[in-house]
C-alpha cells in the first residue's frame, strides 16, 4: 500500500480519517469547525502511509474474507488485534483504510458511529481469540 493507493481509499470514502468514519460529537462542532477537524483528521490518515502498509500486510498474511459483513468484532476491536500483532499504535481510522485497500466489503457500524464492520473470518483464529 503506497500513498496513491491511501488517497484512492480516501477518496472512495470522503469522511475517512484517523479516527474512522466522521468525527465523534458531531454536536460540538459548528459545521465550518467540522470542515476544518475533518481535513486535519484527514491529513494526519494521509501522512500513515507505512503503518496502513504494515496494516494490510498483516491483514493479508492473519485473515479472510467470508461471504458477508461480519459484526461480531468492529475495526475498533480489529484495530487492538493488530497493534498487539505488529506492536504499534493503530488508529482506528488505518485499520480500515487498510481493510478497504485489501478489498474487504465494509458498513457503518451504525450511523454516526466512526467504527466499521468488515466481511473478515479469522484465519488463524489461535492469534486473534484473545483479543475479542
Amino acid at each position: 500500500m503506497d500513498k496513491l493507493d491511501l488517497e484512492r481509499v480516501m477518496a472512495q470514502e470522503p469522511t475517512l480519517n484517523t479516527i474512522g468514519f466522521g468525527l465523534s460529537n458531531i454536536k460540538r462542532y459548528s459545521p465550518e469547525e467540522y470542515k476544518k477537524e475533518l481535513a486535519a483528521n484527514r491529513d494526519s490518515l494521509l501522512a500513515q502511509v507505512e503503518l496502513c502498509s504494515k496494516v494490510a500486510d498483516w491483514l493479508k498474511a492473519n485473515v479472510q474474507q467470508r461471504a458477508t459483513i461480519n459484526s461480531d468484532r468492529g475495526s475498533y476491536g480489529w484495530k487492538h488485534v493488530v497493534e498487539q500483532e505488529i506492536g504499534k499504535y493503530v488508529p482506528n481510522g488505518a485499520f480500515i483504510a487498510a481493510a478497504i485497500y485489501c478489498g474487504f466489503k465494509y458498513k457503518i457500524a451504525a450511523p454516526g458511529s466512526p467504527n466499521a464492520y468488515f466481511n473478515i473470518r479469522t484465519y488463524k483464529p489461535e492469534k486473534v481469540r484473545s483479543y475479542a
